[in-house]
């Protein structure tokens, strides 16, 4: 089933198949918490060029890149950006409208 979800509560709207909506949703969910247990961990920060642990599936890996395609390529028919300041974004997911 299709919904309306809005890029991390910013007001570009997407209509998206709820299980990719899901799946980026629990991914994105699943690297913030991979990150946060990477500090407590280590003692320090995770950077990308370091190791680290995400407990997703395969489909869910798949949702996200998915919805990372069609970000980036808005991004790149939009001139290399899209004009959305960051305290519109009010979320770290989807949500669903």
């Amino acid at each position: 089933m299709q919904h309306t979800y809005s890029w991390l509560g910013s007001p570009l709207h997407l209509v998206l198949e709820e299980k990719i909506a899901d799946g980026y949703n629990r991914t994105h969910l699943a690297f913030i918490e991979a990150q946060s247990f990477f500090k407590a961990k280590y003692g320090v920060p995770w950077t990308p060029e370091l190791p680290l642990e995400m407990n997703v599936t395969s489909e869910d890996l798949e949702a996200y890149d998915q919805f990372g395609q069609l970000l980036n390529l808005l991004i790149k028919i939009n001139g290399g950006s899209l004009d959305i300041p960051e305290e519109q974004c009010t979320s770290n997911v989807l949500v669903r409208l």
